[in-house]
């Protein structure tokens, strides 16, 4: 792509490269997003040209504008090299951010099968990495050029990952995992997406969540975690098998489940408020604590510009003629005398910064979701290396329990202690892993990235300056 922008000082042409890289980039790193329309396929398959095409074309126009805006800044090949991996990062954090926001495929999660340079993470979170893997691709770019001096930025690269691999690789042998003296159990059911609502499974459905609660392993198990909408009741007082929830957890034991919860108004019944729930149960199913879904998928649980979509037949895809309301998160649960977590729902967990309570911080994140939706295709596993790297970020480990996977127990510092992969159900009974003392990324966010970005455009303009008045 720097190839074709270097030299080119056509803007319209320089949009059209970066529309057309973008445009493949995200069509094939998106392409399971055609799956989720064939669950109702009456209803939905005629949405799947929006989702694989229009969708795709969409957020190209952002990679259309790095390239405007790197091939107008910059005079040269080495200064678009420098410049490009900053402009980059500035429109993916505009990506991820502006609207609803969407940071999924993130070019910085391509090392999340490096653990060892992940580990930077820690400092400069997900976009720190995008800027350094862009910086990688954009300095071997200068790679076969006539000129000695262009060859610095990719043995510079190259000297950065070295590094970074032996800093990793010294923290992670360091490192030494601390386990809290808290029983887990989590259950993946592994439920077909077109079968979950159906009323007449959903006694099937729950006895399936209660039979694999109750395999054998751990004895007195502190916390049974089912996944997203694992009850499909809107009520606690709907759940069909009461006394199955009260042998499964006797006096001790809790039940966190993902489940549809719907709140009516005290002064008109007919108006409810649904929301997409985790709820914490007791024995006695009395509600311990809930955590509304705050970061909803538009066109999944709600229609934006509802009366504009509604004249043109759209409707949400997600099971229900009501909108999912939106709760108020991040937020903290501490129970009784447990470790307190950080819940969160499906995909909120890839937004980085956005997954803790910047003032109460837990000791552990909690991530329920339903992958049904994507398929067996790479939508659930980008899905679990994104929740994989906030554990990096913020020095907590992760519990993450899925419908159909991937389910996991993930440390502190992103490493895998045990899952189940996608479209098996099972169980995973697993010790509660400790924390960190909190990070810097966790503290400062992304400013040393944008710190580092302003430093490096102001040094090409310094630059620029220095050698204008040299030449006078």
């Amino acid at each position: 792509m720097l190839w074709l922008l270097s030299g080119c000082k056509n803007l319209r042409i320089s949009f059209l490269v970066g529309w057309f890289f973008g445009f493949g980039f995200f069509i094939f790193g998106l392409h399971w997003m055609a799956y989720p329309m064939l669950v109702d396929p009456a209803k939905n398959a005629w949405l799947i040209p929006f989702s694989i095409f229009i969708f795709p074309a969409f957020l190209s126009i952002f990679i259309g504008f790095v390239s405007i805006v790197s091939v107008f800044l910059s005079k040269n090949s080495v200064q678009l090299a420098l410049v490009f991996p900053v402009i980059w990062v500035f429109f993916e954090w505009l990506r991820g951010n502006i609207l609803t926001g969407f940071p999924w495929n993130l070019i910085g999660y391509s090392f999340s099968s490096f653990l060892t340079i992940s580990q930077i993470a820690s400092i400069i979170g997900v976009y720190g990495l995008s800027l350094l893997a862009v910086f990688l691709g954009s300095s071997f770019s200068l790679v076969g050029s006539k000129k000695k001096q262009n060859l610095i930025l990719p043995l510079l690269g190259v000297l950065i990952i070295l590094i970074l691999h032996f800093l990793g690789s010294n923290k992670l042998d360091n490192s030494i995992n601390q386990f809290q003296n808290i029983k887990l159990r989590l259950v993946q059911p592994n439920i077909a997406q077109n079968e979950k609502w159906i009323e007449s499974l959903k006694y099937k459905n729950f006895m399936k969540h209660y039979s694999l609660s109750k395999y054998e392993g751990f004895n007195d198990v502190d916390l049974f975690i089912w996944p997203e909408t694992a009850l499909t009741f809107t009520s606690k007082n709907k759940i069909i098998n009461k006394d199955a929830i009260d042998d499964l957890l006797g006096e001790d034991a809790m039940l966190i489940t993902g489940m549809p919860r719907a709140i009516f108004f005290q002064n008109d019944s007919e108006k409810i408020k649904l929301y997409n729930s985790i709820v914490v149960l007791n024995n006695k199913l009395k509600i311990l604590d809930t955590y509304n879904k705050f970061h909803l998928v538009p066109f999944g649980e709600y229609l934006p510009l509802r009366k504009i979509f509604d004249y043109f037949g759209f409707s949400k895809i997600v099971f229900g003629p009501i909108d999912y309301s939106r709760g108020i998160g991040p937020k903290t649960i501490k129970l009784n005398d447990l470790p307190s977590f950080s819940p969160l729902i499906c995909f909120e967990a890839i937004f980085p910064g956005e997954v803790t309570h910047s003032k109460n911080r837990p000791k552990w994140l909690l991530s329920l979701s339903n992958d049904a939706w994507f398929g067996n295709f790479a939508g659930p596993r980008q899905h679990f290396e994104m929740a994989r790297l906030r554990t990096i970020e913020e020095g907590l480990p992760l519990v993450r329990v899925s419908n159909t996977g991937i389910s996991a127990v993930v440390d502190s510092y992103g490493r895998v202690l045990k899952s189940l992969p996608y479209g098996k159900f099972g169980v995973i009974d697993y010790f509660l892993p400790g924390n960190l003392q909190r990070t810097i990324y966790s503290r400062l966010g992304d400013i040393l990235v944008f710190t580092l970005g302003i430093l490096i455009i102001s040094s090409v303009f310094l630059f620029q300056a220095i050698k204008k008045i040299f030449n006078n």
